[in-house]
């Protein structure tokens, strides 16, 4: 659970592990299996979410058991203690402008800052926001998308980083060029390479 600097209880104590990051949520550990590996034989001994927590053991000099968490799931609450999401996630990372990248059964999508799932869990990948826009995955291709979700280039690109100075570095076809924020073409695919110090 969490208490605040008063003693003040701010979040009962009913998660597994909570993580502060960017000063302004907390994850919340919702539930957790654990496993135990042998590390002499690669045996992998799993257990379910009965248990709150798995310690790991030296049995000799030789011989060592490791343990830790597996299919976890997280959810979201601000500084206050407020649950933003009541959904699970095995994953929650902060990716810029207020946005939080999320993943659930293999698939990433976003949160805002208020815990709304702002882009749903459907991409295979999703880069970092900056000026508003981010790339996003679908197989091996990429393509860039607003932060309400809108797809500003469709998933045809082999290569999509961040923006930089409200422009971006792209690849199609083994050749690389540069868009703008809406997508327009600033310098065609036509090159073997670009760095940002060419626009």
């Amino acid at each position: 659970g969490l208490i605040d600097f008063n003693g003040n209880q701010v979040l009962v104590p009913k998660y597994h592990a909570i993580e502060s990051f960017d000063d302004k949520f907390f994850k919340l550990l919702m539930s957790a299996s654990w496993y135990v590996d042998d590390l002499e034989t690669d045996a992998r001994i799993e257990f379910d979410n009965e248990y709150d927590a798995c310690s790991y053991e030296v049995q000799n000099k030789d011989k060592y058991l490791i343990s830790g968490r597996y299919k976890e799931i997280w959810g979201l609450a601000d500084s206050n203690g407020k649950i933003l999401t009541e959904k699970g996630y095995s994953y929650i990372d902060d990716i810029g402008e207020g946005m939080l990248r999320v993943q659930r059964n293999e698939k990433w999508g976003c949160l805002n800052e208020n815990g709304d799932e702002a882009i749903p869990c459907i991409y295979d990948m999703v880069g970092p926001f900056s000026f508003g826009r981010a790339g996003v995955m679908v197989g091996n291709k990429w393509g860039v998308m607003d932060m309400s979700g809108n797809l500003i280039l469709p998933c045809e690109l082999d290569f999509c980083p961040l923006f930089i100075q409200g422009q971006c570095i792209i690849s199609r076809s083994g050749k690389v060029g540069v868009i703008d924020v809406d997508g327009n073409i600033v310098i065609p695919c036509e090159y073997d390479k670009i760095t940002t110090r060419d626009y």
